[in-house]
């Protein structure tokens, strides 16, 4: 039988009397006011506090921590799992301080799949317009835009993408043929988790002019071209 505590001296009065870990074992880079401090006290099973943020200069990474041999109570082969449990409420509390403080961001979630590395990449959040690096001058972050665009395209309920949709088919014929091979195989997974887009992502296709793609190159991007076709078509078809 659950008894109802009603003595208010067992109650505590300070959360920073709470044992957690110090933010700098926590938190690498700029720190932010009204946040950095407070997420510290998320609560997690056993107190295993499984997360470390790192801060950069365009994005803040989050990752899922697990330290050699620190489990409490928990089973051996249950770590990874509480602690998945326990970062999505980490996430959740700093989402709910960095929109508290009025700080625009913009979230590209990682897959988690419970490995027992010590360290795994569960969240980016990136504080500018993430989109607006679809146009940044190094190929490898038009790549990693690309893709975790096209990732997030099934979150998109706001349908954001609407913006950004032509910016992201001119890389269809980016400069650089690695990159519009990026772009053609995420326009696949884009039109899937956007079906009324596959009309305009196909026409783009179609129209693409690879002339100025070195022979070893064009051919494989016309491949590329090829399969999303496929992929769209399958779906239309489906539907």
């Amino acid at each position: 039988m659950n008894k109802k505590v009603d003595d208010e001296k067992k109650f505590r009065k300070d959360m920073f009397k709470s044992k957690r870990k110090q933010v700098d074992e926590i938190w690498t880079g700029r720190q932010i006011p009204g946040v950095s401090e407070i997420v510290r006290f998320v609560p997690s099973a056993c107190h295993t506090q499984p997360w470390i943020v790192e801060n950069t200069d365009c994005c803040m990474n989050i990752y899922r921590y697990k330290k050699e041999g620190k489990r409490g109570i928990m089973p051996a082969d249950k770590v990874s799992f509480y602690n998945q449990i326990d970062v999505g409420i980490f996430l959740c509390f700093l989402d709910l301080c960095l929109q508290h403080n009025g700080i625009e961001y913009t979230t590209a979630m990682h897959i988690d799949c419970g490995t027992d590395t010590e360290r795994t990449k569960v969240a980016t959040y990136y504080f500018d317009d993430f989109a607006s690096l679809l146009g940044h001058p190094k190929s490898l972050v038009r790549n990693r835009v690309l893709h975790i665009l096209a990732v997030n395209a099934k979150w998109d309920e706001e349908n954001r993408f609407d913006s950004i949709l032509s910016d992201f088919l001119t890389h269809i014929t980016d400069e650089k043929p690695i990159t519009a091979r990026q772009c053609v195989k995420a326009l696949a997974q884009v039109g899937l988790e956007k079906p009324q887009y596959i009309p305009r992502i196909l026409s783009s296709l179609e129209q693409a002019d690879l002339s100025k793609y070195k022979d070893s190159m064009r051919p494989l991007i016309e491949k590329d071209i090829a399969e999303t076709e496929r992929i769209l078509n399958m779906e239309v078809e489906g539907r």
